[in-house]
């Protein structure tokens, strides 16, 4: 008899039904398994920005309220539907998606978020929990996934609504990484402070100052410029701009401070060629490319309006000057304090200004030999060391290649403020580019060179020494750098030298007399000394609010006394002119 293989055997009819049955669970496990695999990657696939993607409306606009509400969202349409954050993220698809009203909360009780990040060798933590806005970041999204621009506001609720603050306020929104991040942070120390690798590359020394230390925030140019949105609330009320820019870190030294300076981009790869608006009160030009908050630069620990207090005194003379606006900045909705808006003297203020076309506008270091000799300033420097401008010829033709009453100006402004960060630094000059001079154009239209006075945090007495208003600048234009050549040989010009002692003796009499500069100090004191106490508890300094009043004190001392000593040392400089 032939033996039955196991494989022959018929299999019982309920078997048979068992095998089946789990056959067709595998298959439908492992379709499921491709759906929820598919709508995982779907889920991890990026947004794709539509223009044609409406916006989602917000029923209540930014700003600040006096009780805390509940905030309504809409859809820009039927067939979208609304992603949103409130932590500061961009919304992508692990947003949460808007399906009833969002609770705007008192937030001052929140643990401090960003603002317990190191941001320098030096930083200190705030004294306690700062002051908080919310944050919310809103798309529109279709079922296809198309998305739109993106909403983003700030609410502050505080049951003295907008008179929590006496000065306008900035709310910054930005990328945490871009300013936080070890890698790409703008804002801190990060990689570039901890590669010892590229100290011994770049022959640095592991002794150096704190503040010459590499580190992220000393990072310039493109590659170091981030995405930013910008919210600008007008004094007193909720009115004001918003906008997408670009921010870089602006200074030099002064970067490596707790609090850092910012420079605002507005241009197309934002969204908008410029910002339009009416920002500075007494200002004609409504029209900006770049804007500082500025933390007040080496006067940051001082008073934090010494460099805005010397442009205030100068509004009519020769120069061109940065305007101020003391303001309140938030980022990410924590309180990031005092920074004063100014504007930025590059290509674009002097274009907007003088009206003509950017391409024209040259700018130069004096510290940068190679600008210098492309821009052809070395010429005019060659012309003063080799002509006699005694010589009414020699003269005259100077004043054909430089504005002699822009020059002037510059050089009392200077002198009298006792600037002990120059002549040897911060010294700039910018031009028209015009084939030849062309002496009957408008202002700022005739090609000739023109001085810039900036960055003058290092005088009005900022060395602290007692006796700072003594200081002789006279003595500093020596012939051994371009500026002390410059105004020596004119000097022998009785012409020039006539016009320089009577411009001068006009400011001593007018523009720096004593009660005229304390109102204008007593002024900018008043205005910031509401909102002291609170950005001192967040940086550490001043010290204290007897500190900074100490500190304005300096600035009176300096008022009070400069112009008798000026008026000596002008004296005894004249004497000693006469006898050579």
């Amino acid at each position: 008899m032939k033996p039955v293989l196991q494989s022959e055997k018929k299999l019982p009819v309920s078997v048979k039904s068992g095998f089946i049955l789990s056959f067709l669970a595998l298959i439908l496990t492992a379709i499921i398994g491709i759906e929820i695999a598919g709508d995982k990657k779907k889920n991890n696939l990026p947004f794709i920005y539509s223009k044609s993607v409406i916006p989602p409306v917000f029923l209540d606009s930014g700003g600040f309220y006096d009780k805390e509400f509940h905030l309504v969202l809409k859809p820009g349409s039927s067939n979208s539907k609304v992603y949103y954050t409130t932590d500061g993220t961009v919304p992508g698809r692990k947003a949460q998606i808007y399906s009833s009203p969002i609770p705007i909360k008192i937030s001052a009780d929140n643990a401090n978020g960003i603002s317990e990040i190191p941001t320098s060798p030096r930083w200190k933590p705030p004294l306690n929990k700062v002051f908080k806005g919310t944050i919310v970041r809103a798309i529109s999204v279709t079922e296809n996934g198309s998305v739109s621009k993106e909403v983003v506001n700030t609410y502050f609720v505080h049951s003295k609504g907008r008179d929590r603050y006496s000065l306008p306020v900035v709310s910054l929104v930005i990328d945490q990484d871009d300013f936080f991040g070890y890698n790409k942070g703008i804002y801190v120390m990060g990689k570039g402070y901890e590669d010892k690798d590229n100290y011994a590359k770049k022959n640095i020394k592991l002794n150096a100052n704190w503040w010459d230390y590499p580190a992220n925030y000393k990072r310039k140019g493109e590659n170091w410029e981030r995405p930013i949105h910008i919210t600008f609330f007008e004094r007193e009320s909720n009115k004001g701009f918003s906008s997408n820019s670009g921010v870089r870190i602006n200074g030099s030294a002064t970067r490596a401070y707790s609090q850092k300076s910012l420079r605002i981009y507005f241009n197309e790869k934002y969204g908008q060629e410029s910002l339009n608006y009416k920002l500075f009160p007494e200002n004609p030009i409504e029209d900006f490319n770049q804007l500082i908050l500025r933390n007040s630069g080496n006067d940051w620990d001082r008073t934090m309006f010494r460099d805005a207090l010397m442009h205030s005194l100068l509004k009519n003379t020769n120069l061109d000057l940065q305007d101020y606006l003391p303001s309140i900045v938030f980022l990410n909705g924590e309180f990031w304090g005092i920074h004063n808006i100014r504007e930025r003297f590059s290509k674009d203020y002097f274009c907007n200004k003088y009206n003509f076309a950017k391409e024209f506008v040259q700018i130069i270091d004096l510290k940068d030999g190679v600008q210098i000799r492309e821009s052809g300033f070395g010429e005019l420097i060659s012309f003063v060391k080799n002509n006699d401008l005694s010589v009414k010829e020699n003269y005259e033709h100077l004043n054909t290649l430089m504005d002699l009453e822009n020059f002037t100006d510059y050089l009392i402004a200077n002198i009298y403020f006792a600037n002990t960060d120059w002549p040897n630094n911060n010294a700039r000059c910018w031009k028209k580019l015009t084939l030849t001079p062309q002496p009957d154009a408008p202002l700022g239209q005739d090609g000739r060179w023109r001085w810039i006075f900036f960055d003058t945090d290092y005088g009005f007495g900022f060395t602290g020494n007692p006796n700072a208003y003594t200081v002789n600048m006279l003595n500093k234009l020596s012939p051994d750098n371009n500026l002390g050549l410059m105004f020596n040989a004119l000097i022998k010009n009785q012409g020039f030298k006539e016009k320089f002692i009577n411009r001068f003796n006009y400011h001593l009499e007018n523009t720096f007399i004593p009660d005229k500069v304390l109102e204008k100090i007593n002024q900018m004191e008043a205005v910031l000394k509401p909102e002291m106490q609170e950005h001192i508890q967040r940086w550490r300094k001043p010290t204290s609010m007897k500190q900074w009043i100490q500190n304005v004190q300096v600035l009176k001392e300096f008022a009070i006394n400069r112009p008798n000593f000026q008026k000596e040392q002008l004296e005894d400089f004249l004497k000693e002119n006469n006898k050579k």
